[in-house]
């Protein structure tokens, strides 16, 4: 009876619980649930299975005083892979499962109680016969009972016969059998000693001997000879995929299992089986902690070293590393349930402590995304807030004004150019007029004409020069205008982008009010003392000055203005860009209120994981506790 620390399985049901939690609440626990079908496959309580590994000549002592009788053959062939199991059983004997499906049994039969055999009828002999000596028991002659050890000794003593020379695998063989009876301590068994002669019976001389046939001999084979010999055979049989061992006696316990490690097999395969504890039996070479033996340790949680030395002590395990314990080949069969139970309970307990802590990690892991993501889309937010609009205007207005400047000449130059061809050209149709008078009352008639309507033709040629100009200024500003809006809205993924109707840039100027001013053309006195030809001439002469004189005030007209033209375009971009950076930061304002609901939303969910993260870490304590208090029970 173990205290009840030990045998209760709290430790693995809050393991499971503590992992079915996190499983439940983590949004991507791969490596939880590989965990928790892992805990989930260790039981509740018995069968308990154990894993007996090391020194094959170590091992087989151990199986032996588990079995409580020489069963297993130290000099057996070690296999390459797990084949046997031995577990306690209502009688001793050999199952055998092979690969073709087929079972095999074997059991061991032995004699009756007290080693003798079942007494013979007693025969009426002849009268002839009376006369003989009386016949002596096998089993009360030394003698006869040293001849059935040395006997038997034979019949488990195969003779070993040297292969013919072209054999050399044969040869191999044998090599290879010395070595290993060699190096496991096998040394041949010596001889009893030859028991004293029978004393003669009392009361009368000695009785004479009778004939051989007379005495009752029983030459029947050892069964635990035979028994071992099938064990050892189908150990190494390849057809044989499993080999159950049930034991009848010794101290084995009804509640453990035990599974042979041979040392060349590999230990892989014991984690399907999920084995609780595993024993190392040492030899004279002590401890070992192999490649085989840390694989085990990847599986359970210790490993027990005992010594089961041929010769002196065994060599005690590595100092230092926690993983080997030391337990005594004494108190190991009454110790199996209790290690087998902490160490199914430790490695539930561990299996879930790494769970968890992964699992918390994890969840502590999305949560700062998640957090980190929320501030991102803030930042983001609070990255397009303009602190100072004037700034910012002023900012954006000298980032584009080198290139307005030069925009402001360009169409200056253009509006001069068009109202200068404007005047040249009616001063070329006022020109032709003149020279198609034909009579000096026709010239006269076309000079006044011509000083009547050209105010207004001048004027009408300047507005068009000055609308041009205006309209070229305009179409800048809202190109500018795009240009500078869009920046905002693109980044504010708005999509707006229309200018405003009213933005134009308007300058005024001074009206042209000059006209011909031909006057008097021709006059009568004059005219009767010249041709016709001469005062067509002079006329147009006269209007060219006039016209060359024209182009200069309409040209100054337009220069006047320049110094306006840029400070017109920026003052109407300075306006408008105001109310963009006010509907812009209205746009902002509402944006960070949806986004804060959004995140809180989103926050509300990660409490859930922060409280799934907080169960962990918790359960991840208690089962550190838990375990750590176990793990002190351990011898």
């Amino acid at each position: 009876m173990y205290p009840r620390g030990v045998t209760d399985p709290a430790i693995v049901e809050l393991a499971r619980a503590a992992v079915r939690r996190l499983v439940d609440a983590a949004p991507d626990a791969a490596d939880a649930r590989d965990a928790l079908a892992r805990i989930e496959r260790t039981g509740l309580g018995p069968p308990y299975t154990v894993v007996i590994a090391g020194d094959p000549v170590a091992r087989t002592e151990l199986l032996n005083a588990l079995a409580g009788e020489r069963l297993f053959d130290p000099a057996r062939r070690d296999p390459a892979r797990i084949v046997m199991q031995l577990r306690r059983g209502p009688a001793t004997l050999l199952r055998a499962r092979r690969r073709d499906g087929s079972v095999e049994e074997r059991a061991l039969e032995l004699e009756p109680a007290g080693g003798e055999p079942a007494p013979e009828p007693a025969r009426r002999r002849a009268a002839r016969h009376d006369d003989r000596a009386a016949t002596v028991p096998a089993s009360d002659a030394p003698a006869f009972q040293d001849a059935i050890v040395l006997s038997a000794e034979a019949e488990t003593t195969a003779m070993v016969r040297r292969p013919p020379w072209w054999a050399v695998w044969r040869r191999l063989a044998l090599w290879w059998r010395t070595w290993r009876a060699r190096r496991s301590g096998q040394a041949a068994p010596a001889l009893p000693a030859p028991a004293a002669p029978p004393a003669a019976p009392p009361g009368g001389p000695a009785t004479r001997r009778g004939f051989a046939n007379t005495i009752a001999r029983h030459r029947a084979g050892d069964p635990r000879h035979d028994f071992a010999a099938a064990l050892s055979a189908w150990l190494v049989d390849a057809a044989v995929e499993k080999l159950f061992v049930e034991v009848a006696g010794g101290p084995l316990p009804d509640k453990i299992v035990v599974i042979e490690l041979p040392s060349s097999a590999s230990a892989w395969p014991l984690d399907a089986t999920v084995p609780d504890a595993c024993l190392v039996a040492c030899g004279a070479r002590g401890f070992a902690l192999t490649e085989q033996l840390e694989t085990v340790l990847a599986i359970v949680p210790h490993v027990f070293a005992i010594g089961f030395a041929i010769a002196g002590e065994p060599a005690a395990p590595a100092e230092g590393d926690a993983r080997v314990r030391r337990l005594a080949a004494a108190q190991a069969p009454g110790q199996l349930v209790q290690l087998a139970t902490i160490e199914r309970a430790l490695a539930a307990g561990r299996r879930a402590i790494a769970a968890l802590a992964d699992g918390s990690a994890a969840l502590d892991a999305a949560i700062t995304r998640a957090e980190t993501g929320f501030r991102a889309r803030l930042d983001r937010l609070e990255a397009l807030r303009i602190a100072s609009p004037d700034d910012h205007v002023a900012a954006a207005l000298a980032r584009i004004r080198p290139s307005l400047v030069t925009a402001v000449q360009q169409l200056l130059r253009r509006a001069l150019d068009q109202l200068d061809v404007a005047i040249a050209e009616l001063g070329a149709a006022w020109s032709s007029q003149l020279a198609g008078a034909d009579a000096t009352d026709a010239l006269r008639a076309a000079a006044a004409r011509i000083d009547e309507q050209s105010p207004a033709a001048l004027a009408a040629a300047q507005s068009a020069a000055h609308r041009a100009l205006v309209d070229g200024l305009t179409a800048h500003a809202r190109a500018h205008y795009l240009e500078l809006a869009g920046a905002l809205r693109r980044a504010a993924s708005r999509d707006d982008a229309a200018a405003p109707p009213w933005l134009t840039a308007e300058v005024e100027i001074a009206e042209l009010t000059s006209s011909t001013g031909l006057g008097a053309v021709a006059p009568r006195l004059t005219s009767l003392f010249r041709s016709l030809d001469a005062l067509r001439g002079e006329a147009v002469a006269q209007l060219d000055q006039r016209i060359t004189r024209l182009r200069q005030i309409a040209a100054a007209s337009l220069l006047d203005v320049e110094p306006r033209l840029e400070p017109a375009v920026t003052g109407a971009l300075a306006i408008a860009l105001r109310g963009e950076v006010e509907r812009h930061a209205a746009w902002l304002e509402a944006e960070l209120a949806r986004e804060r609901i959004a995140i809180d939303a989103a926050r509300a969910q990660l409490a859930v994981l922060a409280i799934a993260r907080d169960t962990a870490r918790s359960d991840e304590r208690e089962l550190v506790t838990a375990v750590d208090a176990l793990t002190a029970e351990l011898p």
